[in-house]
């Protein structure tokens, strides 16, 4: 595995389709501004495999449809939050203290119809056929938001995570959950979205009180069966 480490990546972009960045382990690097996988050629989306990140920071990055394939990142950050467009995984484990995470299943902000539907049928195809997709039982978030992905896929830590399906939920839920609940925007913000499956994480790196009360909150809804494990 080829070592990287302390190295300052500026505005490096991943202009070629078909691009493939294997058995790399990165340590203390810097990306600053740099941009991962177009979003022009299903076939030849960007793959990463078996890399490994761990105190990397991310400045301004844009990571498109890439496949993420035997990877693990840990304690590293962003300025901002981390948005994957159209990303697929497998297999890959995020740990440690990190910042925010939102995973799209949109390509883009304002993809093209057609050629977002090729994605969205190769998403359905690539999960139907894996074990399992994100490990998140040993990270702590600020946030974390995830649309795609089956909840069925994921590696969680039980006591601090947690997943709803729609379908199973009490037909009085919205009766039975306090209004000042933490998870309540949170669901019925996905209602609105029509996810049929949502996975909750506590935002251990929140300040202590807010954790807290994320925490308590999760215990209730657990207790109502509306939080279910995975």
């Amino acid at each position: 595995m080829r070592q990287i480490k302390d190295h300052t990546f500026i505005v490096v972009r991943d202009v070629h389709v078909g691009s493939v960045f294997s058995d790399i382990s990165l340590n203390g690097c810097m990306f600053d501004n740099c941009s991962l996988s177009r979003q022009n050629n299903l076939a030849k989306r960007t793959i990463v495999r078996k890399v490994v990140a761990d105190k990397c920071r991310f400045i301004g990055c844009q990571i498109g449809p890439a496949k993420f394939i035997d990877c693990h990142v840990m304690n590293s950050t962003s300025n901002d939050l981390s948005i994957f467009w159209g990303a697929v995984f497998k297999h890959v484990k995020v740990s440690g203290k990190l910042t925010s995470i939102k995973i799209n299943t949109k390509i883009t902000s304002l993809p093209e119809e057609s050629v977002q539907a090729l994605y969205d049928a190769d998403r359905e195809t690539f999960y139907q056929s894996i074990d399992w997709a994100l490990d998140l039982s040993e990270v702590k978030l600020s946030s974390f938001s995830c649309d795609g992905i089956p909840v069925r896929l994921f590696r969680l830590d039980h006591e601090t995570q947690g997943a709803v399906i729609l379908e199973n939920l009490p037909t009085n839920w919205q009766n039975i959950v306090k209004n000042d609940n933490a998870w309540l925007p949170w669901l019925l913000h996905n209602l609105c979205l029509s996810n049929p499956e949502i996975v909750l994480i506590t935002p251990l790196t929140r300040p202590k009180n807010v954790r807290d009360k994320f925490l308590n909150d999760l215990k209730e809804l657990r207790q109502m069966g509306i939080v279910e494990p995975v």
